[in-house]
């Protein structure tokens, strides 16, 4: 990759040396100057015609690279659990801040005018929370809503007050204090709080003549059986056809994949067709999941 921008920022590098050596092109002769100004000046419009000679070269190597690496670049769904959630409740802190405060003009005998300003010192109680937040196993906070969190903290019975956030005020506003409340998951399979998101990552092999990909993919297939990741689909379950799968399933594959994830980084999906589909409707899928983008 180093040589790929290596070679546009040698191109305009190479012109401008090649102006700088060549007597035609004489930066002292440019335009006909005579004196030392036209000739700075002609220095000076010699630095910025190779600095933009440069940026603009940088550009566009910037936009060719951007574009073909993109083709490269694909959706995945991660799986990993939230294994802590927390309750902050309201609480109150005292701010201090700064404001400029306008005195006005003067007008002094001379009939100039001058604007007056001075700065001042406040407070003010800002109010916090409440917040219901989860943790997954990677060590990231997300916010959740308050049902959430009660649904989770009666899953896992494990709830600790863990703090308090200490309340100030200003003036003769209330101070509040605002416990903490933190419930931690049991490590049970059938506790799991599953939890996914979306990253992209880069796969040259799918993009290139390899054994491990399909037939190439024809725009009526993608069309028919997209990718469930580029529609943002994290579902353990996919259907084309076929009974409808219940909650209860779905959450069990779910926590397969959240207990599975963040360890083997994989992600498990059940595709279900009707009884009747041929063997050609698993092979369109796949061409169309897998398959090169057909030229």
């Amino acid at each position: 990759m180093g040589i790929f921008w290596l070679v546009p920022a040698l191109i305009p590098i190479l012109g401008i040396l090649i102006i700088l050596i060549c007597p035609v092109w004489s930066i002292a002769k440019w335009q006909g100057a005579k004196n030392s100004i036209e000739i700075q000046n002609n220095w000076f419009k010699f630095g910025i015609y190779s600095v933009l000679n440069i940026v603009f070269c940088l550009l566009v190597a910037f936009a060719c690279w951007e574009g073909a690496n993109s083709k490269t670049k694909f959706n995945e769904i991660w799986n990993f659990k939230d294994v802590q959630i927390k309750y902050d409740q309201e609480w109150t802190e005292k701010i201090t801040y700064q404001v400029t405060v306008d005195d006005g003009d003067t007008t002094d005998s001379d009939g100039h005018v001058t604007h007056h300003s001075h700065q001042e010192t406040r407070h003010r109680t800002d109010h916090f929370g409440p917040y219901w937040s989860r943790q997954n196993e990677y060590g990231e906070w997300k916010r959740i809503d308050s049902g959430t969190y009660a649904y989770w903290k009666n899953v896992w019975k494990d709830e600790k007050n863990t703090g308090m956030h200490k309340g100030s005020s200003a003036g003769f506003d209330r101070s509040i204090d605002g416990l903490i409340f933190e419930c931690s998951w049991d490590r049970k399979f059938e506790t799991i709080y599953p939890d996914t998101s979306i990253f992209t990552y880069v796969n040259k092999i799918r993009v290139s003549n390899s054994v491990f990909n399909q037939d190439k993919s024809t725009p009526q297939q993608k069309a028919k059986y997209p990718r469930p990741a580029d529609q943002r689909n994290t579902s353990p379950v996919i259907l084309y056809g076929g009974s409808d799968v219940s909650s209860e399933d779905i959450l069990f594959l779910r926590r397969v994949n959240a207990d599975l994830g963040c360890l083997k980084q994989i992600h498990t999906m059940l595709v279900l067709f009707n009884k009747d589909a041929s063997r050609d409707v698993v092979k369109d899928v796949l061409q169309a999941w897998h398959g090169m983008d057909r030229i």
